[in-house]
């Protein structure tokens, strides 16, 4: 009975040790998720600048020429 108390006890050990690594891991999978979106985001708007930019750039020298620059 004892040993079998024993060996219940290592697992409830064993088991918390994992649950630990795998809340690290779930914390460290969020965090690159959060970067990731910031990212993305970041992007999206470099994107859109760029488009406004080119679009602009395009319509003002099909509209004036390259006397413009």
């Amino acid at each position: 009975m004892e040993t079998e108390l024993i060996r219940v006890w290592q697992l409830v050990l064993e088991l918390s040790e994992q649950l630990a690594r795998n809340q690290e891991l779930a914390t460290s999978l969020k965090n690159q998720a959060l970067v990731l979106k910031v990212r993305a985001g970041s992007w999206s708007v470099i994107k859109k600048n760029f488009e406004r930019s080119f679009f602009f750039s395009s319509h003002v020298l099909g509209t004036y020429g390259t006397d413009m620059l």
